[in-house]
């Protein structure tokens, strides 16, 4: 055999090593990459930190400033609310602060009474119903308040109130309500991010982005770092579930009013980040191809050389040739004991193929074995449930020496009962035992035999004293068959069913699904058979009539169901059922 030229060893191992100190250069450049963009976490996140310090700050003053006018109006508007000359204390107010945007003042009722010119409109509205006005007549402390944020009608943006009691002699008289600009979040040194302020419930109060701030009301409910934020001072990047930008997002709280800001800075649109991004992105990119080119070289050579050899042979094993034989000659020996490793493999599968051969014939052969048994067994099995249910007819036939209406009353229930039991496993889902049924069914009278000659066959109707005795025919039939177990469930069947579905039967007066199922339906088949048929006393009557009595009697004497699925079965093409019965 013509051996191919391959490197030594000692080149695949200078390969193997090119390989693994590219993959340790990478491993250190990524660590360094990792590294830097910390920094530069670290660097953003603690200039965000700084802005959100010097907003809370500015707010703070802001805030104090608000609530200070608004204390003083308060003491001022004491005694005379409604003092149009006091409008002037009011205007003065605005003045001091360009936070506020409008005041009115209510009275205890809620009712304007004042206000400043650009909310004269408002004189005279009732305010009661506003959830301000509640939280400062419910309040104890009687201090200012601030309101939850909404869109304000005045204004047609969002906003909030400061609500301050106005007391008099310690009894509350009124209030001022103030109305907060939006823009006194606004700082004109903090550019190129966006910053908010939100309540505790999530809602934003007021944006820097005062054209988007209404827009993003109903979003920052599901903003990310409320998310995993509120209540918490924290810091992270995610996407802006708005704008759909990458951010590094700071939180901070309020301490006056356990309000936050929020400051969000796109990252992707700052242009110094950005480029330094992608250039350790082209970096990293360029080191991954020059190591991916090297160990495909390396891999290439290596693995096509020694994967070559065993082409052709592999290829003869796939098609039944196990007898292949390499040539251990090559000058590595580790090449030598994969050839070696190779040829065990393939006299390995040569005895693994002979040995499943035989274990497929042998297989086969217990297979055929298997099919003669189970055949044999089910002719064996039929024929012990032909004997049991000959057995079982002879009982039937004992009864019949007592009472001759007994066997053939017993064959037509048993063919009406088996006929329900098939049409409601395959129509209505339900899997009953029908050989069981079928058993119960044809003994369903023999507790018979314990009662009287006389009584069975007497030509008259019965006394009362006389029909008390038949009643206790089902419970001698559950005695008589108590000792037969396979015969369990049968005898429950029997001893049940007279008994009627309002739980008017006998012999124990148990009603609705606590009668078995098996003995509902003999219950029905019985009663009909009964009804159809000459008896010494009485003549049958027809079909219709006794369908008619099924059905008045559904729901009191017999099981709804089975009446429907019975009383169907028999209409079907006029009463084929009951014509082929009686026919047989």
């Amino acid at each position: 055999m013509k051996v191919q030229k391959t490197r030594s060893v000692k080149e695949a191992s200078f390969f193997g090593m090119l390989g693994g100190s590219l993959v340790f250069a990478l491993i250190n450049f990524m660590i360094f990459f990792v590294f830097v963009l910390g920094l530069g976490y670290m660097f953003i996140s603690s200039h965000e930190n700084n802005l959100s310090e010097v907003l809370i700050h500015n707010l703070n003053e802001k805030q104090n400033r608000i609530l200070s006018i608004s204390k003083n109006l308060s003491e001022s508007m004491a005694s005379n609310i409604a003092d149009q000359q006091k409008k002037m204390l009011i205007e003065n107010s605005m003045k001091n602060s360009t936070d506020i945007q409008g005041i009115f003042v209510l009275d205890d009722k809620g009712i304007v009474k004042n206000a400043s010119d650009n909310y004269n409109d408002f004189l005279g509205i009732d305010f009661s119903g506003k959830d301000y006005y509640k939280q400062v007549i419910n309040a104890n402390n009687k201090k200012t308040i601030i309101s939850r944020s909404y869109v304000s009608q005045q204004a047609k943006k969002l906003t909030l109130n400061a609500v301050t009691p106005v007391m008099k002699d310690n009894k509350l008289i009124g209030m001022i309500v103030m109305f907060i600009n939006p823009n006194i979040i606004k700082n004109k040194d903090i550019s190129g991010m966006e910053y908010y302020l939100v309540d505790n419930n999530g809602d934003i109060i007021f944006q820097s982005d005062e054209d988007n701030a209404m827009s993003r009301e109903d979003n920052i409910k599901n903003s990310t770092i409320l998310e995993k934020g509120l209540n918490k001072n924290n810091a992270m990047i995610y996407k802006d579930k708005v704008s759909g930008k990458i951010v590094l997002g700071i939180i901070r709280e309020e301490p006056i009013t356990s309000m936050y800001i929020v400051l969000e800075h796109h990252i992707l649109g700052d242009k110094v980040v950005l480029s330094s991004l992608v250039a350790m992105l082209a970096v990293v990119v360029l080191f991954i191809l020059i190591f991916v080119l090297l160990l495909s070289i390396q891999v290439s050579n290596v693995a096509t050389n020694y994967v070559g050899m065993f082409k052709d042979e592999v290829k003869k094993i796939s098609q039944g040739n196990y007898d292949v034989k390499l040539f251990n000659k090559h000058p590595h020996e580790e090449i030598n004991e994969i050839i070696d490793s190779f040829n065990n493999m393939a006299q390995k599968v040569r005895l693994r193929e002979e040995e499943l051969q035989t274990y497929n014939e042998e297989l086969i052969a217990a297979n055929d074995e298997i099919k003669t048994m189970m055949a044999a067994l089910s002719k064996n099995e039929k024929d012990r449930k032909e004997q049991y249910l000959q057995i079982i007819w002879t009982m039937v036939n004992l009864l019949e020496i007592k009472d001759e209406y007994t066997a053939g009353h017993s064959k037509s229930v048993t063919y009406y009962t088996e006929e329900i039991v098939e049409k409601l496993n395959r129509d209505y889902g339900f899997k009953l035992d029908a050989d069981r049924i079928q058993i119960a069914a044809i003994l369903h009278d023999i507790g018979k035999i314990g009662i009287q000659r006389e009584i069975l066959n007497k030509p008259s109707r019965l006394t009362q004293e006389e029909y008390e005795i038949i009643k206790t025919h089902p419970t001698k039939g559950y005695y008589a068959l108590k000792d037969i177990e396979t015969l369990k469930n049968e005898r429950e069947i029997i001893k049940y069913h007279h008994e009627r579905y309002d739980g008017r039967g006998y012999p124990e007066g148990i009603k609705g699904d606590a009668i078995p199922l098996g003995a509902r339906i003999i219950c029905v088949a019985d009663s009909f058979d009964a009804m159809v048929s000459d008896r010494p006393y009485r003549k049958g009557m027809p079909v219709e009539m006794a369908i008619g009595e099924l059905i008045r009697n559904k729901g009191t004497q017999f099981d709804p169901l089975i009446v429907d699925v019975f009383v169907a079965m028999l209409r079907q093409e006029q009463g084929e059922l009951f014509l082929q019965q009686n026919e047989a």
